[in-house]
């Protein structure tokens, strides 16, 4: 009896370590690693490219960065996407159309859906928001974007990436297919880089093709 007790409780413990830690979750070690993997780059900036001089940022390399948070984590190539209620048509067809660029790299594969349906899939909220006024530098924010990864325990399988991408309707230069194009790599997973041509720049410079180390980190990201 005593060792088919112990054969059970081996058998649950090595389930648990392959189960999805979904948000909302009750139990402790779920909340923990929910907390702890919640990225701040959500809130990262992203400023207008006419005061681009402005900016102290140096080119020193072409790389693509990954967000830390993503760094580790395998994630499947598949998401759900959905729109927040309140986002106007014009923002729609201008994500509509960054989504479209993504698919078509057939790397990863962007799927509409009405509203969030399942939380254990890879889902990204499209969004706006309205927030006047400048930075310090003088530059204004076009937009916010970021991954917020649900990680498996004990990494044997894939994590969850529930992101978000909105656009800044307080200026018309938010709601343009680039900036659309930045904040979705943000949630993809890429991070700001120093080069003026890739899409990840953090000043936007009205690019809708990727860069070569674009697509190599997303390559990374997605085996």
């Amino acid at each position: 009896m005593k060792w088919f007790r112990r054969i059970l409780v081996l058998l649950v413990l090595g389930l648990s370590l392959n189960m999805f830690v979904q948000p909302n979750s009750v139990k402790v070690i779920g909340e923990r690693i929910r907390s702890l993997m919640v990225i701040p780059t959500i809130f990262k900036t992203e400023i207008n490219a006419t005061i681009a001089s402005q900016t102290a940022i140096k080119d020193t390399s072409d790389n693509t960065p990954i967000e830390t948070v993503v760094n580790g984590n395998r994630l499947k190539r598949q998401y759900n996407y959905y729109f927040a209620k309140n986002v106007p048509i014009p923002v729609k067809k201008v994500f509509f159309k960054a989504v479209s660029k993504y698919n078509q790299l057939h790397i990863v594969k962007l799927n509409y859906e009405k509203k969030a349906l399942d939380n254990q899939k890879n889902q990204i909220k499209f969004y706006v928001y309205d927030k006047p006024g400048e930075n310090d530098n003088g530059t204004i924010e076009l937009g916010l974007g970021g991954p917020q990864i649900y990680p498996l325990i004990g990494g044997n399988g894939f994590a969850i990436n529930h992101g978000e991408a909105g656009l800044n309707i307080q200026y018309t230069e938010s709601i343009q297919e680039s900036v659309a194009m930045h904040e979705i790599g943000h949630v993809l997973g890429l991070d700001h880089s120093y080069s003026r041509s890739s899409i990840m720049y953090p000043i936007d410079q009205g690019h809708t093709n990727f860069s070569p180390m674009d697509l190599k980190a997303l390559h990374e990201i997605y085996k």
